[in-house]
Order: structure tokens, then C-alpha cells, then sequence
């Protein structure tokens, strides 16, 4: 499954999750409208999977008998009442991890097959040929091409620290597909996933830039953080020193950051695949210090903070809702 099939069937994903929550407006219906009219495949990947909701009734029924013991209260009660919205919308977050699960299963293999990998709680110092150092953090894959003219790593998904060693002969660059980072100095952290770049300066400077034009190139200084989702650039100021101590300590610092982007970050350290709205959590702002080793513990601080409701699936997925 291409980048772009997989972007789409996530955005199908969020407006199901919508229109079975029963919280959506005549604005959101018409945006919906608007969405499936923007191409052939837009339509298509809509249609089919609610094709496949329909074909999966049955999971809304075992899904009562799979969740703690409030929530199944609350759906029995909702049920016996005839207020059916709060059971569609667990009896559907739960088809939507099915759907999940399927769109995993049809990922490439590159991650399996990378030079370098680490799991969701690992974490791995690579020192290289040249003697630059590649520190990985949670679920991270990358490959290594190093060769006469270049030194290129090509950035699966995950969390980098690079620390480069000088050779002026053959650039340092981080390949992250479109977008490449070319180190100008030192010492960088990247954090990479499907929706999401993250290039934090801790020293010195790279050069970023769009192989396909999408934007002009851009000289990241010590202290700044390029963040681009895609569609948006947002250059930020951070602090290197307490950015690089809360890696070496294995905890995320938030300053103000939307929700969704927080769990973009959290789930490569954790082995349950969050599910959820992205359109509702980008709404909320997060202030928080994180253990990256203790996911549990970092879920329960978000919960806390913000309201959030969550239950598990299985093992393997976690859906987070505003309560």
C-alpha cells in the first residue's frame, strides 16, 4: 500500500469514527461531501470501507463483551434506554482497528528488512564507519548507504539522534523520501512517522529541502525545530540543552503541542496502535513532561490532564476518545 492509498484510508477511517460518535453538524456532512468529490479514489476508499462496517455488525456485539466493565455498563444501559450512540461509536472505533489492522498487514517490509531496527521500548547507540553516531529511540528503521561520494540514511520511521562526524568530501544526509535533511554541522534530532517530520537542532545547522519542490529550502539554526505535516512548515524555537537531556533521560517535553501530535510521537514507543480522531484531539494543547519509557504512565498523565477515556483491544490497539 502506497503512502498516499494509506493517507486516504485513514482520513475514510476519521469521518467514520464521526458520523457513528452522531456528533457532527450539516458543515461536517457537507465537508465530508466535499472530501469524496475530490477524486475517483477519495469516493472509492470511502465506499468500501463502509462496505466493510457493514460486513462486520457482528464485532459490535463482541465488542460489549470485550471492554472494562463501565463501558459495558454504560453501552447495556445506553442499549436498554434505545440511546444507541454511545455503542455505535465503541462498536465502531472497534471495526475501525480491524480496518487498522488490515491497513498494518499491507505496510511494506522495508521496516523488517532495514539495516538498523529497534522495537517500541528499545533504545540503540550505532556508531558508524566514519565514527558519526545514529542513537535510536522506540520503533525506529533505517538503512545505511555509505559510499565514496555520500553518506545517506535513508529514515524508515522513528526517532534519530545524529551526531555527525566532519568529512568534507562527502555530505551527510538524512533521506526521509521527499524531504532530505543535509547536515551543515553536528548534532540533529529527527522524529519521522506517516503524518509528521520533526527535525529538532541541538548544534550547528542542516539545510532541508523538498526533492519534489514543495517547498523552498530552509537552513534549520541551533535551537529551532522544522515541523511540517505535509501541507504546513512551522519553524519553532526550542531549548537544545533540555531537549537533548529529556533524550538521554528518555522523556518527551511538551510545550503546547496539539494532542494528536503528542500521540504520534508516544505510539512509536509503545507496541498498541492508537486509534482515534484526528480532526477532535488536534484541538486540544498539551503541556507535559512524558516518560517515554513507561508509556502506561504517560497515557494516564494525558488522561489526567485532558479528559481522555481509552480502552484497549485486544493488545494491540488502544482507542482514545474526549470524554
Amino acid at each position: 500500500m502506497s503512502k498516499l492509498d494509506q493517507q486516504l484510508v485513514d482520513e475514510a477511517a476519521e469521518w467514520l469514527i464521526t458520523l457513528s460518535s452522531g456528533h457532527y453538524s450539516q458543515d461536517d456532512l457537507a465537508q465530508l461531501e466535499s472530501w469524496k468529490q475530490q477524486s475517483p479514489e477519495h469516493l472509492k476508499t470511502f465506499e468500501e470501507l463502509q462496505q466493510f462496517l457493514n460486513q462486520m455488525d457482528v464485532l459490535k456485539a463482541q465488542s460489549v463483551r470485550s471492554q472494562h466493565p463501565i463501558i459495558q455498563n454504560n453501552i447495556l444501559r445506553k442499549r436498554s434506554t434505545k440511546k444507541k450512540s454511545a455503542s455505535l461509536l465503541w462498536g465502531s472505533s472497534l471495526i475501525i482497528a480491524v480496518i487498522t489492522a488490515w491497513i498494518v498487514s499491507q505496510l511494506p517490509y522495508q521496516r523488517w528488512n532495514a539495516d538498523h531496527s529497534t522495537q517500541a521500548q528499545q533504545w540503540q547507540n550505532n556508531i558508524l564507519s566514519d565514527q558519526s553516531s545514529i542513537q535510536m529511540a522506540g520503533q525506529t528503521a533505517y538503512n545505511l548507504q555509505y559510499n565514496l561520494d555520500q553518506r545517506k540514511i535513508h529514515l524508515f520511521e522513528g526517532n534519530i539522534l545524529v551526531n555527525v562526524a566532519k568529512d568534507h568530501a562527502r555530505p551527510f544526509v538524512v533521506d526521509l523520501g521527499d524531504i532530505q535533511v543535509q547536515a551543515l554541522g553536528t548534532k540533529f534530532i529527527v522524529n519521522y512517522d506517516h503524518n509528521q517530520v520533526r527535525v529538532s537542532m541541538i548544534e550547528s545547522k542542516t539545510k532541508i529541502y523538498s526533492l519534489h519542490h514543495h517547498f523552498e529550502p530552509i537552513v534549520l539554526e541551533t535551537g529551532q525545530r522544522f515541523n511540517f505535516n505535509g501541507e504546513q512548515i512551522q519553524i519553532e524555537s526550542i531549548h537544545p540543552d533540555v531537549l537533548q537531556k529529556s533524550w538521554q533521560s528518555k522523556k518527551l517535553v511538551v510545550n503546547d503541542m496539539a494532542l494528536d501530535q503528542v500521540l504520534d510521537m508516544l505510539e512509536s514507543y509503545q507496541s498498541s496502535k492508537y486509534i482515534y480522531s484526528r480532526k477532535i484531539l488536534s484541538q486540544y494543547r498539551v503541556n507535559a513532561v512524558l516518560p517515554l519509557d513507561d508509556p502506561d504512565s504517560a497515557m494516564q498523565l494525558l488522561k489526567d490532564q485532558l479528559r481522555l477515556d481509552t480502552y484497549a483491544v485486544g493488545g494491540l490497539f488502544t482507542v482514545i476518545k474526549k470524554n
